[in-house]
């Protein structure tokens, strides 16, 4: 039964627009961040080495003398001086799309609209209507999401490689495959676990604007960003909130980019600047196990929760 779901389900996705418009759109700003990130540092000009510390910049033909830069700012303007990145993980995390929530928030919405136009066809009434077979559409449509979350991770993950190799930007030093693989794996284990909470509050829901908005504020890092705010501010006094909050997925792909190019995932899953307490872990391993418990029990819910629901 679950698998005749999700047969059904990948079939309207594909033969649907929504999933193509999807692909082209994360595509699409892959290239146009590249371009955009050209032109903007194609009006700076470094009077002397890159290098952290005080420098001279001109900025459109504007000099502008005894200019503080730190790591991040003589990479990135090395980079471009250069046209060289350290290794491929440098590449993600400088694209930045699976922290900053933009691949979970595309696939977030996507299987958002999926499971309404189920409802709205009146797909999901007329199969489920005698209660047979429940599971296995729910859980068909976790494992679509699943589906999903790994196609357009793999669609950004293509596009950004190709996109700095069509600007010229060489990798000096490669990693080895299976390091680099780790991080694109736990990014995508990541949008899993996201795209997994937001199904589960969405079959509960059941309302199409309340999803989409409820894939907004979660796969965007909304959510995750407030709450790391408030353990800043009330942690001294409730120590138990940043524990929480370190356990976030969005708060453990932002521990990914700031640990994966110099680190190689080595490093404790310090919180550092959020300000949270360290988990005493690798990062990886700190990642990984905090992903698929998400991901476990936003399945666990979405299944129990609908088990015996009424689908009208």
């Amino acid at each position: 039964m679950m698998l005749t779901f999700l047969r059904c389900g990948v079939y309207r996705l594909v033969h649907g627009r929504k999933f193509w418009i999807g692909t082209a759109l994360a595509s699409v700003l892959c290239f146009a961040v590249m371009a955009l990130m050209f032109v903007t540092m194609g009006m700076v000009d470094v009077d002397g080495t890159v290098s952290t510390g005080t420098v001279h910049l001109t900025v459109g033909g504007e000099r502008y003398a005894g200019v503080e830069m730190d790591a991040d700012d003589a990479a990135l303007l090395g980079m471009f001086a250069d046209r060289t990145v350290p290794n491929h993980s440098f590449l993600l995390v400088f694209m930045g799309f699976f922290q900053g929530g933009m691949a979970g928030l595309l696939v977030s919405i996507i299987a958002t609209l999926a499971y309404a136009e189920d409802h709205e066809h009146g797909f999901v009434k007329a199969e489920l209507a005698g209660r047979a077979g429940r599971i296995g559409y729910y859980a068909s449509h976790l494992v679509l999401a699943a589906l999903l979350a790994a196609w357009y991770s793999l669609v950004v993950i293509a596009s950004t490689e190709l996109a700095f190799a069509v600007f010229g930007i060489r990798v000096a030093d490669p990693e080895p495959l299976g390091q680099y693989w780790r991080l694109a794996g736990l990014n995508i284990l990541g949008v899993v676990a996201v795209t997994f909470i937001v199904t589960a509050l969405h079959t509960i829901v059941r309302s199409k604007v309340a999803g989409v908005i409820i894939a907004v504020f979660i796969a965007s890092g909304a959510v995750s960003s407030l709450a790391t705010s408030c353990a800043q501010l009330v942690g001294s006094r409730l120590d138990w909130i940043p524990h929480v909050v370190a356990w976030l997925p969005m708060v453990n792909l932002g521990l990914l980019d700031d640990s994966a190019p110099a680190v190689g995932l080595t490093s404790s899953a310090t919180q550092g600047a959020f300000g949270l307490p360290d988990a005493g872990m690798p990062v990886w391993a700190h990642a990984l196990v905090c992903f698929i418990g998400w991901i476990a029990l936003a399945a666990a819910v979405t299944l129990l929760a609908n088990r015996r629901r009424d689908v009208c």
